[in-house]
């Protein structure tokens, strides 16, 4: 016996048809594909601001350490995506970073901070974007 205090449904009324639940499918799926390229350059460009950051503290590290010591200090790229640091070791690039051609291959930190290679520049590359990093004769690394 039905509880007369819950509604009824007439049969064929309730849920939603097969039809409609296809149409919210192929919409969701148009817009999503469509939000895919926005989220990808959005992962790119944070991907090589993170790297690009990275590289600028490494290599302002590496200036304060020949201060520090009062010795010269070098950093030299050792492959497409790494890098040394000398007494540290290898570092790496973020994920498929890459360094670009116009890629200084060594810097030297004088014992006074200075570059001892002039000014250097860093071209950091993920699929078709890119990020500079330059470091002044003064040693002092800027991305741009």
């Amino acid at each position: 016996m039905a509880d007369p205090l819950l509604p009824t449904v007439p049969p064929g009324e309730g849920g939603y048809t097969a039809v409609e639940i296809v149409v919210v499918l192929v919409i969701a799926s148009v817009l999503s594909s469509m939000a895919f390229p926005v989220i990808e350059s959005v992962v790119t460009d944070v991907r090589l601001d993170v790297a690009a950051e990275r590289l600028g503290s490494d290599l302002y590290w590496a200036r304060i350490q020949a201060v520090k010591r009062n010795d010269v200090v070098h950093v030299a790229t050792t492959g497409p995506g790494t890098y040394e640091i000398q007494s540290v070791g290898a570092r790496r690039l973020a994920a498929n970073v890459e360094f670009g051609p116009a890629t200084t291959d060594t810097l030297r930190f004088a014992p006074f901070g200075l570059t001892l290679s002039g000014p250097a520049t860093y071209v950091l590359t993920l699929g078709p974007a890119s990020r500079t990093l330059d470091v002044s004769p003064a040693g002092l690394p800027e991305v741009r």
